[in-house]
């Protein structure tokens, strides 16, 4: 069978040894904004870059030659108490691009998939959950068409996925994207909304009721990766931010939101140096199986 040649945009929650850590953290909720962003708050590898405030992921290539890249924020941000047995609930707003600055050199249809994943780097087993945003049609997998939103939880298989079309988006227009994705802890909803304005629709093009804390681990970071084998797609993050809510505050610290769900104040910390020695080979590993 041939071998899918494919670009992939990946929004990721990368799971590392603990032991990264000098001190244990104590159970706060977290939520940092990209324009506070400088190199120091990154670790950027492959071919990532910081300029003029926005992430590029990859870079410009001739065909059949690849690129790829990875861009992790240093702040470790805690998902489980393990002393309250509680997980956080999430929200992530970024702004992206996938265009093709030579699509007459473009010889396979390209693929754009913006996913959260969790693993496990003792590599006992790795839980994978991806938040898909895919320009590809893989009848094998279960897509609906080229132009799809899916959650897939440990399979290729999307556990649900929907026509990004519906709702007038084209995901591979090389026009600015927003995506919004929340996850409700309390009640186990996922929400994914899209738009090409800043403004958040009321209406998410995703919805479903699953229970991803069953998967997180007490600390994880968060960050991107792409890659293009065999074509020149450049992705670029244009803002993002994220926060987490909810469960790991004390009650009375929570403030409620205009749709009564449980918030905090949104605060920016400034994120500490992650020394690129310090990950295992098991953590490169897992930053790898994403930039397919």
């Amino acid at each position: 069978m041939a071998s899918h040649h494919i670009q992939a945009l990946l929004f990721s929650l990368f799971l590392l040894p603990s032991l990264l850590l000098s001190a244990p953290i104590s159970a706060k909720n977290i939520s940092f904004d990209s324009a506070s962003f400088s190199f120091s708050n990154l670790t950027l590898l492959g071919d990532s870059y910081l300029r003029n405030g926005a992430i590029g992921l990859t870079r410009e290539t001739d065909v059949p030659s690849s690129s790829s890249g990875t861009v992790v924020c240093n702040l470790p941000v805690q998902f489980y108490d393990p002393s309250t047995n509680t997980s956080a609930s999430f929200s992530t707003k970024f702004s992206f691009s996938i265009t093709n600055p030579n699509p007459h050199n473009e010889t396979l249809a390209a693929r754009a998939a913006i996913s959260a994943f969790s693993s496990n780097c003792a590599g006992e087993k790795r839980l994978d959950h991806r938040f898909e945003f895919d320009t590809r049609l893989d009848e094998e997998f279960g897509d609906p068409n080229d132009n799809h939103v899916g959650l897939d939880i440990n399979s290729p298989n999307s556990s649900k996925a929907v026509d990004a079309g519906s709702y007038g988006i084209e995901l591979k227009s090389g026009n600015t994207t927003t995506a919004w994705i929340d996850y409700y802890d309390g009640d186990n909803q996922l929400e994914i909304r899209l738009s090409y304005s800043a403004v958040k629709p009321e209406k998410p093009v995703l919805s479903l009721r699953v229970d991803l804390s069953e998967h997180f681990e007490e600390t994880m970071y968060v960050g991107f990766s792409a890659s293009t084998e065999g074509s020149t797609e450049l992705h670029t993050i244009k803002d993002w931010s994220f926060r987490t809510f909810g469960s790991l505050l004390n009650p009375s610290s929570i403030n409620p939101s205009p749709d009564g769900r449980a918030q905090q104040s949104s605060i920016i910390p400034r994120c500490p140096p992650l020394a690129l020695e310090q990950l295992s080979e098991e953590a490169r590993l897992a930053l790898g199986i994403m930039a397919l």
